[in-house]
């Protein structure tokens, strides 16, 4: 018996979540290497095919240092661009 409401439940929730926009905000890519190397130029090639079709702008941050390890920047606040 109850399952006969699922379609209707699902009818109720689906326009909800799909009008909600991602991402509202600029996307920022780190990048854990220096800038100029193979691996800044491939995050900036990503960054140049991803604009159009996500419809924001997409930062490069660059964070050299600790041999690649990027928790402490991955922990930064949400929206401290």
């Amino acid at each position: 018996m109850p399952l006969r409401w699922i379609p209707l439940l699902l009818l109720v929730v689906c326009p909800a979540a799909l009008a909600q926009t991602f991402p509202d905000k600029p996307v920022r890519i780190i990048v854990p290497y220096a800038t100029g190397g193979s691996t800044d130029l491939v995050g900036r090639i990503l960054a140049d095919g991803a604009t159009e079709p996500l419809g924001q702008s997409i930062i490069i941050d660059n964070r050299a240092g600790a041999g690649g390890q990027t928790r402490a920047a991955s922990r930064a606040p949400a929206c401290g661009m």
